[in-house]
């Protein structure tokens, strides 16, 4: 299999939904949820149930992770 193949392969179920317009809404919607999560003090992220370090891994995700 080519290596562009390779690489398309994560977008190509999503793809056939979505046209380029809403991925990029939605690429940009999870990169400011995760800067809102970034800045949420300790207490704040136990009231939404999660740790810090929970939220740092969610954080460090790449996008294109959650568009499969």
């Amino acid at each position: 299999m080519p290596i562009s193949q390779t690489l398309a392969a994560p977008f190509l179920s999503w793809s056939r939904r979505l046209d380029v317009h809403a991925r990029l809404a939605y690429a940009w919607r999870v990169l400011s949820t995760r800067e809102t999560l970034r800045e949420l003090e300790p207490r704040m992220l136990r009231d939404v149930g999660i740790t810090r370090h929970d939220a740092v891994q969610e954080i460090n995700r790449p996008v294109w992770d959650l568009m499969r």
